[in-house]
């Protein structure tokens, strides 16, 4: 066979299979393209300058993107391949040999090999614009432009090389299958569907036991203090829920859900009504067809869900968290050592006094500066145990947290509240969710080693810091510098020279009628002068923002593109298996007329079986990723996000979205469903 001939059956074969070809071209491009978008953006000049947090994140992220698309882009050959075995073996029944059918394919891979490429460079490049511009904005950069995202050919080279890869082994893996089978053997192979095991009790009954499992281990999740083994701890445990939820929900599908069917066989009331029969052992057909392919889809819609509820309940928190931060624009601060000179309060007034000095001399009227407040506090390594507050080992970064200790009456002025403490009482909250319970109502405690009183103060939350703290309000300074140097007491020996003293942070805050060009320029002024050999540190809300948003925008953006890359792969599954249950139909429907079904009873059991077969996983996913609410709540509570009620929001308006999506290409598969069918 020359050539020309092959080349005339490779482009006859592409376009009469184009129902295949066009959704495998359509999916692999853009799961391929978002692999360019994550490589571009990774070796941009522009974020590798301006966030230099996020290549480590983007980098991770092309890698999932990367088995993912092999996953997805496997599994769609696979089911083309399927589909085309009596055509192969029509081929060989024909008379063409194994090296003439290998040429065939040969173009026709190259063919697609080629668009597919093409296509993910076009759609990689022009998403990437507006991924880019979508990045920058998350993580609140707003100077960028178009200009500063341009091709990039090194990611265009490594997509070449992991497409001409996918493909190559494609090649490879249809040419050893068509190789060991003889033409009837590939003539025959369509009729027969996907076989997993048969229906077993001890199966189905493992599947429900891992889901429930699963579903136990992430409702009863409880909260951890956020140190270092107990982070590595939460995202084990989710990942042992995860995969038991998945091995369970593939085994409940495989064998629960056919255990389910049969034992409707034997209500024979229920059984032997027409339409119940018909539909009952349809079901089963299709159950037994279709169960990997339906639990694979159940699978990646938790996923799509979670993926993407993560990152907009972590983005929705941002905006509180950067409020408590910093509660005006600009500050000036000064570190300085608690020790015996600044221990009285007369001391640290006139410290006090000369950093508002400082500010106020470089400002050229005092009217330019507005709500100017002080705050003063402390941070110190402790922990609260049996309703005492403790010292703790600060080397020790598996059982870390810390105390934040400020004066009431900075306060008072910088919340405009008016609370009043005697000497033997504190205020405390705290961003540990169990503390948080048990700080909401007055507590005896000790403090100090001494009896106190501890007063709830929910709304001052540290809810800026991704570590397990302590807010503590003390009655006035000398207290706060008492307990400073008192829970920073831990050593190694008895030589109390050995011990650095404690230090606190005292800040003063203001906002500005000025723009940010001008108080930029002040607060360099401020910032090159001392106060009794003290730096002046200045900060900005804007600083404090990029920080913040810098290193979760980047993790919101990955979680986007991921939950992307499963809807892709998921849409692609969803579409051929309406083929699949289109092929498999045309064929049953011939059957059930020919025995004198009318095609009403015929057409109203299909659509009853496909309305099943296709929103059973929908159900599914949802109530998986309901009932993994409070480990992804656990999880969400590292970045700060304590507010559960939120977060249950963006499950609803994820879950709504989903299905609507769902819905759509449910309704749009359909109509090509009845078109193969008619």
């Amino acid at each position: 066979m020359n050539f020309k001939m092959r080349w005339q059956l490779a482009r006859k074969n592409l376009i009469a299979n184009k129902i295949f070809n066009v959704p495998f071209v359509i999916s692999s491009s853009l799961l391929l393209g978002i692999f360019y978008i994550l490589l571009s953006l990774l070796s941009n000049d522009y974020v590798q300058h301006r966030h230099p947090a996020l290549p480590q994140l983007l980098s991770l992220a092309a890698i999932v993107i990367a088995i993912l698309s092999v996953i997805f882009i496997f599994y769609g050959n696979n089911f083309t391949m399927k589909n085309r075995n009596q055509e192969l073996g029509l081929y060989g029944i024909l008379g063409l040999e194994k090296k003439h059918i290998a040429g065939i394919f040969f173009l026709e891979s190259f063919i697609l090999y080629i668009i597919t490429f093409l296509c993910a460079l076009i759609n990689g490049f022009i998403l990437g614009k507006l991924s880019f511009l979508t990045l920058n904005y998350l993580v609140k950069d707003y100077t960028s432009s178009l200009q500063n995202y341009s091709f990039d050919s090194k990611a265009a080279l490594i997509t070449l090389l992991l497409t001409t890869g996918i493909f190559i082994l494609l090649f490879i893996i249809t040419i050893f299958k068509i190789g060991l089978s003889s033409p009837m053997q590939l003539f025959n192979k369509q009729k027969s569907g996907e076989k997993p095991p048969k229906s077993n009790k001890l199966i189905g009954i493992l599947g429900i036991i891992l889901i429930g499992i699963g579903y136990f281990l992430a409702i009863h999740q409880k909260a951890l203090p956020l140190t270092q083994s107990n982070i590595s701890l939460l995202i084990r445990n989710f990942f042992i829920a995860v995969l038991f939820v998945i091995s369970g929900t593939y085994l409940t599908f495989i064998s629960g859900s056919i255990l389910i069917l049969k034992s409707f066989q034997k209500r024979k009331n229920y059984y032997y009504k027409p339409k119940n029969f018909l539909f009952i052992n349809g079901m089963l057909k299709r159950m037994s067809s279709n169960a990997i392919g339906l639990a694979s889809i159940t699978v990646l819609s938790t996923g799509i869900i979670l993926s993407l509820v993560t990152p907009l309940t972590a983005a929705m928190g941002l905006t509180q968290i950067t409020k408590e931060a910093m509660a005006r624009d600009y500050s000036a601060s000064l570190h300085v050592p608690l020790n015996q000179k600044i221990a009285s309060t007369q001391e640290f007034e006139k410290l006090t006094d000369k950093l508002k000095q400082q500010v106020l001399a470089v400002y050229p009227k005092p009217s330019d500066i507005k709500n100017m407040n002080l705050n003063v506090s402390t941070m110190i390594p402790g922990n609260f145990k049996d309703n005492k507050f403790i010292t703790i080992d600060p080397t020790n970064l598996d059982n870390i947290s810390y105390f934040i200790i400020e004066t009431v009456d900075q306060t008072n002025a910088l919340y405009h509240d008016n609370h009043k403490l005697k000497a033997n009482e504190i205020m405390v909250a705290s961003n540990h969710i169990s503390a948080q319970r048990f700080f909401s109502k007055k507590q005896k405690v000790e403090f100090m080693g001494q009896k106190f009183t501890a007063l709830p103060l929910g709304h001052l939350v540290a809810n800026q810091d991704a570590l397990n703290a302590y807010r503590i309000i003390v009655p006035n300074w000398e207290t706060l510098v008492k307990a400073a140097n008192y829970y920073n007491n831990y050593q190694e020996s008895k030589n109390d020279e050995s011990r650095a003293l404690a230090s606190a942070e005292i800040s003063l805050n203001w906002d500005s009628k000025l723009n940010l060009e001008q108080n930029s320029h002040y607060l360099s002024l401020i910032s090159d002068h001392t106060i009794d050999q003290q730096p002046i540190i200045t900060t900005t809300t804007i600083d404090i923002k990029n920080s913040i948003y810098e290193m979760n925008g980047g993790i919101i953006f990955i979680g986007l593109l991921i939950g992307i890359s499963l809807l892709v792969g998921n849409i692609l599954i969803i579409v051929y298996k309406q083929f699949s249950e289109g092929f498999e139909d045309r064929a049953d429907f011939k059957i059930m007329k020919n025995v004198g079904l009318t095609p009403q009873l015929i057409n109203q059991t299909s659509r009853k079986q496909i309305l099943w077969l296709f929103f059973l996983p929908l159900i599914i996913a949802s109530i998986h990723a309901l009932a993994s609410s409070n480990i992804i709540f656990m999880l969400l509570h590292l970045f700060g996000v304590n507010d559960f009620f939120n977060l249950m929001q963006n499950f609803g308006i994820v879950m709504a979205s989903f299905t609507v999506i769902y819905i759509l290409v449910f309704a749009i598969t359909s109509k090509l469903y009845v078109k193969i069918v008619k």
